[in-house]
């Protein structure tokens, strides 16, 4: 938010103080990100982008501004007089903004949104979802718009969505309060008034303490700033070092504003988007306040007790598995009951959102004989970590083992082998096609029993691939799927390979 006692402060008093109920994090930023661009507002106000330009969008408007959103492939930027200047690729309208004085402007796929003074919200462009054209009463203090959603915080600090909801990206979280927002592609984040992360829609999980989070536009790509202004980005492989007082991310890449002023972009880079112009200094707001007395180490700790806590004893977090679970791992002791209650609820939050990533996977016998198994077989070592790595140049060959006999042949069951990309996406192999879909399927169905060996994979590697690659297989109740049905569809162990690929 531009800083009031600033000469360049040229904003009627009214939009001045519009602006600053606008006050958090994520409510308009010096830097953007799309699909393959970045945008952000230098020291003097003035724009400047970089990477993909096909459409323009690394061609700013001149002027002065305030914000700046970048959408897939446009941007919009609030100028210091409150005006909105759209500009890039226009398929629906979404770079011919409404006239007017705005407090905060958000640009998403194909629409954008803006605030009036009063919290009353304006959208245009691309209303293929309904997102767009959804009327409400309600006074937001923030917009956040994802791919072909929108959303605001409402006065309250509760969420409200519209438009798109195939992945329920526009379902509210919960009944929590939230002091700030974030939507991207299929999801939508918000960062809890405690300070935790949590996100629904497509990417249905809880992040830890974070001060501020961004998620793609057109990927799974998301990173945020923990408590202690590093970055965490989950699927990313690389990440720098540095202390950061924004960040944002685009398709498989991210930008940060260092506490210096000065830009550092990583991941891919094949249309110049995480090389910005050298020397590249973007007017720098004020560290995130932290959420949380605790460090980040002593979160760290208390966290991965409560997953381990979860794993020992699933029921203490709420999740019946109806069966024996893992008891190898004991909840470690932690120092002070500050961080046992923010770490270890953050830690079972997790577990009881995503089980299998607390290494869950034991549920109930439902009549399968005990030889009933799959593993992943790779041509190279698997390491301590079942992990498997591979340079450009090798031959990746995995084979997927399985060994099934139902006792009762009246119940048969389908074999789910998924790829979880680095984008975090998710691909699944399919028998009809003899390769991967990114629709929700099978890969064997309506099996009594079996005992083979399949070639998953096998290719050479090539540069431009780099990344994780994590493999799952599982069995699950015929007709059933393993990712909206729950655990008590499974019918057998998951089976779990990460792949590591170089780019050298």
């Amino acid at each position: 938010m531009t800083n009031p006692n600033s000469p360049k402060w040229l904003t009627p008093l009214l939009l001045f103080y519009s602006i600053s109920l606008i006050s958090n994090a994520q409510a308009g930023s010096a830097l953007s990100a799309g699909s393959f661009h970045a945008c952000g507002i230098k020291d003097d106000s003035t724009l400047i982008c970089w990477g993909y330009n096909e459409y323009n969008q690394a061609n700013p408007p001149e002027g002065t501004f305030t914000q700046v959103s970048a959408g897939k492939y446009f941007n919009c930027a609030l100028r210091v007089d409150g005006s909105i200047a759209c500009w890039g690729r226009d398929t629906a309208g979404e770079t011919s903004p409404p006239p007017g004085h705005y407090a905060q402007v958000e640009a998403g796929g194909e629409h954008a949104c803006a605030l009036t003074s009063d919290g009353t919200p304006i959208c245009w462009g691309s209303n293929s979802s309904s997102q767009v054209g959804f009327l409400t009463s309600n006074k937001f203090q923030q917009l956040a718009l994802g791919y072909n959603h929108s959303c605001g915080l409402k006065e309250d600090g509760t969420i409200e969505c519209w438009g798109g909801n195939s992945e329920e990206q526009s379902t509210a979280i919960d009944d929590e309060t939230f002091s700030s927002i974030l939507a991207g592609y299929y999801t939508t984040c918000g960062i809890k008034t405690d300070g935790i992360v949590t996100c629904c829609g497509d990417n249905n999980r809880n992040y830890g303490y974070l001060t501020q989070i961004d998620f793609s536009i057109s990927d799974y790509t998301l990173c945020g700033l923990k408590t202690d202004h590093t970055l965490s980005c989950p699927s990313m492989s690389y990440v720098p070092n540095d202390r950061f007082t924004y960040v944002a991310v685009g398709s498989s890449f991210g930008c940060g504003i260092k506490e210096d002023g000065m830009v550092a972009c990583w991941g891919d880079n094949g249309s110049g988007q995480a090389t910005p112009p050298e020397e590249t200094i973007l007017r720098t707001g004020t560290i995130p306040p932290p959420v949380t007395s605790c460090t980040q180490p002593e979160l760290d700790s208390a966290y991965g007790a409560g997953m381990s806590a979860c794993k020992t004893n699933p029921a203490s977090c709420g999740i019946t598995t109806g069966g024996a679970c893992p008891v190898s791992d004991t909840c470690p002791e932690i120092e002070t009951e500050q961080v046992r209650a923010e770490g270890k609820d953050e830690g079972i939050a997790t577990c009881r959102t995503n089980p299998v990533s607390c290494g869950i996977v034991n549920i109930p016998n439902l009549d399968t004989i005990s030889g009933t198994y799959l593993f992943f077989e790779p041509n190279k070592e698997i390491n301590s970590a079942n992990t498997v790595f591979y340079i450009v140049g090798d031959k990746i060959e995995i084979d997927l083992t399985e060994n099934f006999e139902q006792a009762n042949r009246s119940e048969k069951v389908d074999l789910w082998v998924m790829i979880e990309l680095p984008s975090m996406e998710l691909i699944y192999k399919t028998i009809t096609l003899g390769d991967f879909s990114p629709i929700p399927q099978p890969f064997r169905e309506a099996l009594d029993s079996t005992q083979t060996t399949h070639r998953i994979l096998d290719f050479e590697v090539i540069a431009g691939f780099g990344g994780d690659y994590t493999f799952s297989a599982v069995y699950v109740a015929e007709g059933k799927n393993p990712l909206t049905d729950g655990f008590f569809v499974l019918r057998s162990n998951v089976a779990r390979l990460k792949t590591v690929l170089s780019n050298h």
